[in-house]
């Protein structure tokens, strides 16, 4: 009978300790959120324009194509290469020139969402060639400052820029040309005229000029 009284006891209970002991369970807490690392320090930027500049500097007009490849360092400041190549008509010359830039670049970024407005600046080596250069190519330096602004929509990998700023560049080179009389004809050396007179001229060139860019972005 005790027995029987025991066991009507543990199944009267235990239906009713049951659901306490579940209560008496914490409840799971959600895992905590990983939030990516910033896009902007992982990524390479591109940024490919087409530019034109004049009225300064002793040129009539000047166009060009630039390139950039940029590496952000961090969100306020991005370092890279920009190598571009133009073509201008000086007003003092019946020669065209052109002028490869191999620069090093920076962009000091000061907004970023939605537009990325930044300062721009460039540096580095540059050749000048035209078609009275027959010893090769003059070479300097050059550089450039100025402001840009870049628009990737929805941040997606495509975009549109704009810049404009200020070109400086400088190139020389010495070659030996022919000593011309008041009629423009090359002076003979000697009365037999067998040779003519030479002499070493520094060829330079400038550019002193406003530059405006237009071009697209591309993030892989």
């Amino acid at each position: 009978m005790r027995k029987l009284t025991t066991c009507i006891a543990l199944v009267v209970l235990l239906p009713a300790a049951g659901p306490r002991a579940r209560a008496e369970v914490p409840p799971t807490s959600p895992a905590p959120l990983v939030v990516a690392a910033d896009e902007t320090r992982a990524r390479l930027v591109f940024q490919i324009g087409a530019d034109a500049m004049g009225g300064l500097g002793g040129m009539d007009f000047i166009a060009g194509v630039n390139a950039s490849l940029l590496f952000p360092v961090a969100d306020l400041f991005w370092v890279g290469i920009r190598p571009s190549l133009h073509y201008g008509f000086p007003d003092d010359s019946v020669y065209e020139v052109t002028w490869f830039h191999p620069e090093v670049a920076f962009h000091i970024n000061i907004l970023h969402h939605p537009v990325r407005l930044y300062f721009l600046g460039a540096g580095g080596y540059a050749f000048a060639l035209d078609s009275d250069l027959y010893d090769g190519v003059a070479d300097g330096w050059s550089a450039l400052a100025g402001v840009g602004v870049a628009w990737r929509p929805g941040g997606g990998h495509w975009g549109l820029f704009a810049e404009a700023g200020y070109r400086l560049a400088f190139g020389s080179q010495k070659q030996e040309q022919l000593v011309l009389d008041d009629q423009g004809k090359p002076r003979c050396d000697g009365e037999d005229c067998l040779y003519y007179l030479t002499e070493t001229a520094d060829r330079q060139f400038e550019l002193n000029t406003l530059m405006f860019n237009l071009g697209v972005i591309f993030r892989p």
